[in-house]
């Protein structure tokens, strides 16, 4: 857990990209809803990358319903990357992660995901994913758990 001098900061900040995504996005940031932190634990940043699907309008209702949700509206910016990158500059986490806006997380995978980086002092965690939308995701890096490699 976090020292009292990091009271203000988050255990986690999960940065997701927005953009016209709305048909799995409720879907997703509902899974925020259930990772077994609370409010102040994870901070959930939504980067809307110029949406103009309805996306934007459901992100701010999520950061109008939960203080821990953050949205940050920029210009479309062509790509993932500048979304993922001003999603990690507003980060304030002890731990970050990156969730695509058509994934979600089962209940507790974060709880569970800190839970080993801070009984191992890992620096890098991965837990497994899953998509919606039918996009497939390869399991070949899923075999085995390794508590300590070398990237």
């Amino acid at each position: 857990m976090t020292s009292s001098a990091d009271e203000d900061q988050p255990l986690v900040s999960m940065v997701i990209p927005v953009y016209n995504s709305l048909t799995y996005l409720s879907e997703t940031l509902d899974s925020m809803l259930h990772q077994g932190l609370s409010e102040n634990e994870l901070e959930v940043i939504l980067v809307n990358d110029g949406s103009d699907d309805g996306s934007e309008r459901v992100v701010d209702e999520y950061a109008a319903r939960y203080p821990n949700f953050r949205v940050i509206h920029q210009e479309q910016s062509g790509g993932p990357a500048t979304p993922c990158n001003v999603g990690a500059y507003a980060a304030r986490g002890r731990y970050f992660f990156l969730l695509g806006s058509d994934d979600v997380m089962t209940p507790n995978a974060l709880r569970d995901l800190v839970t080993v980086a801070e009984r191992e002092e890992s620096d890098v965690v991965l837990g497994k994913l899953g998509s919606l939308g039918g996009r497939g995701t390869p399991k070949s890096v899923y075999k085995k758990t390794v508590y300590d490699a070398d990237l």
